[in-house]
């Protein structure tokens, strides 16, 4: 098959993830009501050292390489808020997932922060084993991950766009 190794697994969480961000989306709990478990944070060493503030979640067990999501956030919307009214976290206990906020005070990703969001894979790397990285994002954050699609798709193996932007591609 023309599938990279590895693909199927990653597709099918994100496919679980975009469900539940679809029925986050819908079930009407609001940032402040919905309910999820907070996340397990990395070694504060490591996490201190991310170039973007970014809630980083690592699964308990043995230390292996395990699949990376970035879960990139809406306009105006944080990656702290997106873990907590999506449930990407408990959707996808077995993957690194992490949530990025944009170094931007308006709230807007922007298609040159390509470098950025690659620096940050490779920090995570630095900090626990990486086994691929696929990318989820939610309106501005679907342009962020459709921009990684298209200038790095050597390093993202999939992509789930939800409601995605696309001005400024």
């Amino acid at each position: 098959s023309s599938q990279r190794p590895g693909t199927v697994p990653v597709v099918r969480a994100a496919i679980g993830l975009l469900a539940a961000a679809a029925l986050a989306g819908c079930g009407g709990a609001s940032h402040a009501t919905a309910h999820h478990a907070p996340p397990q944070r990395a070694a504060a060493t490591c996490v201190d050292r991310l170039p973007l503030d970014t809630l980083l979640r690592v699964p308990d067990g043995p230390r292996r390489a395990r699949p990376l999501i970035l879960a990139l956030h809406g306009a105006r919307q944080s990656g702290y808020g997106l873990q907590s009214y999506t449930g990407f976290t408990d959707d996808a206990s077995d993957f690194l997932v992490a949530y990025p906020n944009t170094p931007h005070d308006n709230g807007f990703w922007r298609p040159d922060d390509v470098p950025a969001l690659l620096a940050l894979v490779d920090a995570i790397e630095r900090c626990v084993p990486v086994e691929g990285v696929s990318a989820v994002g939610l309106t501005n954050g679907g342009l962020m991950a459709n921009a990684l699609a298209c200038r790095a798709a050597r390093r993202v193996r999939a992509i789930v766009l939800v409601a995605a932007g696309y001005e400024g591609l």
